[in-house]
């Protein structure tokens, strides 16, 4: 699940490709990778009709695999790599439509709340959770919802091609660390630059596929502390000077604590405290610096691919 809809244009960053699985499957024929059989055949399935089996082994087996992969999923992500083992090509492919879906959800104000909704079907698929719950002299009584959406969310097609306009820049260089994540033995441009942005994107991705609030700060706070080459919270206050204007005696947002405060907060004790085990607060409400870190972390990660 990408986006909802199915109008959208394919578009890529370096070796990572997405686009909407019936143009995916007319690519795959042009390039005479499918038969116009299984051309015709699956998109007749995809579009609800019920078609006798195959004869010829081939074409039988091509089409099964493509149904039994895709799915019901609207969207196709595809990573082309080189000169890899089929193992490390696949791991490689992963990080990098990960990374690619994460560079997406980075145009959303809340990334974490888009990508709930962007999901690699490899990954996870939807499930109902169901909860039993019992109380004194009352009948047992049980609650279900949906693991996640099962959609994507909601962008119209004429707004996503401004975004891939407008930020052609920050994705030209996010399209420079997908080759460095694919490539087999990173020579590539900068390579020093594109393996902190590895670091900041690896991170960023586990805070906001993170399920606890603990877990989100620690990744949201090494993304901070990778961008700004591990110099712990002094590095992270000059990463925010630099790149978000901001001293540390500066408010982070009206009214409110300061950098130099922030951070501490962020670094020293969600981060730190809690990994070494002795966060006085952990059982207390983090939400509200779960959601400042991944701001902070977003803007840092932006900017500092446009000053890249």
């Amino acid at each position: 699940t990408l986006f909802t809809g199915d109008t959208y244009e394919p578009f890529s960053f370096g070796p990572v490709r997405f686009e909407p699985r019936d143009k995916w499957l007319e690519r795959k024929y042009m390039e005479g990778l499918i038969s116009p059989v299984s051309l015709r055949r699956v998109k007749r399935i995809w579009q609800g009709d019920k078609l006798r089996r195959r004869k010829a082994p081939s074409d039988k087996n091509a089409e099964s695999a493509i149904l039994r992969t895709i799915g019901k999923s609207p969207f196709v992500c595809s990573v082309t790599t080189q000169r890899l083992a089929p193992e490390a090509s696949l791991e490689k492919a992963l990080i990098a439509a990960r990374f690619a879906t994460i560079l997406i959800a980075l145009t959303w104000q809340i990334p974490s709340q888009a990508l709930a909704r962007m999901n690699l079907s490899y990954d996870r698929m939807p499930h109902r959770r169901q909860t039993l719950i019992f109380l004194p002299n009352r009948p047992a009584r049980s609650t279900m919802n949906w693991s996640y959406v099962p959609s994507g969310p909601h962008i119209l097609k004429s707004h996503w091609d401004g975004i891939l306009r407008d930020w052609a820049k920050v994705f030209s260089v996010a399209a420079d660390l997908l080759v460095y994540v694919t490539s087999p033995d990173s020579d590539v441009k900068r390579p020093n630059m594109m393996s902190t942005l590895f670091h900041a994107f690896m991170w960023f991705h586990e805070g906001c596929r993170a399920s606890l609030t603990h877990q989100a700060i620690v990744c949201f706070a090494a993304s901070l502390d990778a961008l700004a080459c591990g110099k712990k919270a002094k590095g992270i206050e000059e990463l925010i000077r630099a790149r978000l204007k901001l001293g540390c005696y500066d408010p982070i947002r009206p009214n409110g604590p300061t950098v130099r405060k922030t951070v501490q907060r962020i670094y020293g004790d969600g981060r730190s405290r809690s990994i070494h085990g002795n966060n006085a607060e952990v059982n207390s409400d983090w939400s509200d610096i779960k959601a400042v870190a991944e701001q902070l972390a977003r803007g840092c990660l932006l900017l500092c691919m446009d000053w890249a």
